[in-house]
Parts: structure tokens; C-alpha cells; sequence
């Protein structure tokens, strides 16, 4: 008799402890929400700028992040994403370490058999799973143990892939 009490008691704590490590963030732009932490993983959604999303964590350099909108989860750029913080919204890249979100790994198989088992594209995991190794093991040009697909910084001089005019050059002194 008290087994039955316990055990819903218990699943109700642990789901409000997961709720409350989450956060609620916005898109500063039109983005797209991907099946993993990369350009290269399917889109699931395209978000508007100002979509409300859940934050669940990021990869530890906060360049992606794992979010749900609705009934949706998935990976954003982390770039894209901004956090109520003392009365304004902040940008997790910057502001990150002080919000204390969740530090996350991404497990391919783990995530794409939790989230994805219904999506079209599904079917195709091994190909996926094959082209995440690839890409896990590709070249990390500025040995800062960030596969260059991913990386923000590829050349570490300071300034986002995006905004770099030679973004694959050697650090320039």
C-alpha cells in the first residue's frame, strides 16, 4: 500500500527537480531547431525570432543547446538565444557561466532514441550515427578539442567563425 504512494511521490520530485534546472529562453532571430548540436543534423522546426523555448542546458561552450518549444525538442546555436537576467534578456554565450545552466554532452544514439523515434528522418539514424563519428573525429585546427564543425572559433583568434574573414587560418599574432 505505501509502495503506491511512494513511487508517484518519488517521479513527481524528480520531474519538478528537472523542471527547475530548466530555463525559459528566446530566439533573437529566425533559427532552426536540429536534431543535434550542428548545422549538419536535420531541422526539425524553423523558430521565429522572440520564440519562447525551454533551456534545458548547453554544451559547455554554450555554442548549442538543448531546447524544447512545445512539443518539439532539439539543439539550437547557442549564439541565437537569449535569457531573462535581472530585468533583461542576456545572451547565454556571454552570460552562461553566471545563470548556471546545465553543462550537457550529446549522446547521439540516447537523444535520437528519446526524441526522435517518430520523425521521418529516424530511419535513416545509422547514416546519421556514422556521419556524427565522422564528424566527432574531424579535424580540430586549433587543438582546443573542438572538432572544427562545431567550433565557434576555429582559428582562435577571438572572433566567431561568422565574423571572421578567414575563419579556417592559423591564430594570427
Amino acid at each position: 500500500m505505501k509502495l503506491r504512494l511512494i513511487i508517484p511521490t518519488l517521479a513527481a520530485a524528480l520531474l519538478v527537480s528537472v523542471a527547475a534546472d530548466a530555463a525559459t529562453g528566446y530566439t533573437t532571430g529566425r533559427l532552426n531547431l536540429r536534431a543535434g548540436p550542428g548545422r549538419d543534423y536535420p531541422t526539425i522546426e524553423v523558430l521565429r525570432r522572440d520564440t519562447r523555448v525551454t533551456v534545458f542546458g548547453c554544451l559547455d561552450r554554450f555554442d548549442w543547446c538543448d531546447v524544447q518549444r512545445g512539443r518539439q525538442r532539439g539543439w539550437v546555436d547557442g549564439d541565437s538565444l537569449v535569457i531573462p537576467y535581472q530585468g533583461r534578456r542576456v545572451g547565454i554565450i556571454e552570460y552562461g557561466p553566471r545563470l548556471r545552466l546545465p553543462m550537457l554532452t550529446f549522446s547521439f544514439d540516447n537523444y535520437w532514441d528519446t526524441y526522435y523515434r517518430r520523425a521521418g528522418f529516424y530511419r535513416d539514424r545509422d547514416s546519421w550515427r556514422e556521419r556524427w563519428r565522422g564528424w566527432s573525429n574531424r579535424v580540430d585546427q586549433d587543438h582546443d578539442g573542438i572538432p572544427n564543425r562545431i567550433d565557434r572559433d576555429r582559428d582562435n583568434d577571438g572572433v566567431p567563425n561568422r565574423r571572421d574573414d578567414a575563419p579556417n587560418n592559423p591564430r594570427r599574432n
